[in-house]
């Protein structure tokens, strides 16, 4: 599942060869497929990308009621704590607020949420939330994180990553 059709068309692409249902939905504000269907679902690298609190929490509940009871939902993220200095040196036109970094606007788009920094504007790309409150979102959702794999950020990747096996409850 993904909103973008282009997405979409790349990863029928790319699984020919497999059986996959692909569809195009906004698993924030939709609800979304035939409940308790599913024994995993896979985030691969999504939840980071959905900035808005009420946002991530329609995602969570989406995710869970899709979920068979035990079912498995395998979340891989960018997160914090990371490296605010290294992390404007690589991408100096970025701009970081609260743990949500900003991207400049291009001309040619519009964006819900966007920022004036320093008159120009910026739309928000990536929650960058630690770890540790990763996981809370997890149980405040029903799904019991069991396997957690941290990796704290360094010089050369200035962002940490969690990757979590949580179980519905």
């Amino acid at each position: 599942m993904d909103i973008s059709q282009t997405a979409i068309r790349m990863a029928v692409a790319q699984s020919k060869k497999f059986n996959i249902e692909y569809q195009v939905a906004d698993i924030c504000t939709q609800t979304i497929g035939q409940p308790e269907k599913f024994d995993l679902c896979l985030d691969g690298r999504c939840l980071h990308g959905i900035t808005r609190r009420n946002d991530r929490r329609a995602v969570l509940a989406n995710v869970h009621r899709l979920l068979k009871p035990k079912g498995v939902f395998v979340l891989m993220s960018m997160c914090a704590p990371m490296e605010r200095a290294a992390l404007a040196r690589q991408y100096p036109a970025q701009k970081i607020l609260k743990n949500v970094i900003y991207y400049p606007r291009p001309q040619t788009e519009t964006y819900s949420d966007t920022k004036t920094i320093n008159g120009k504007e910026y739309f928000p790309a990536r929650f960058l939330g630690h770890w540790e409150s990763l996981l809370s979102e997890l149980k405040r959702a029903g799904l019991q994180p069991s396997l957690i794999r941290f990796s704290r950020c360094l010089p050369e990747e200035p962002v940490s990553s969690l990757n979590v096996a949580a179980i519905k409850l």
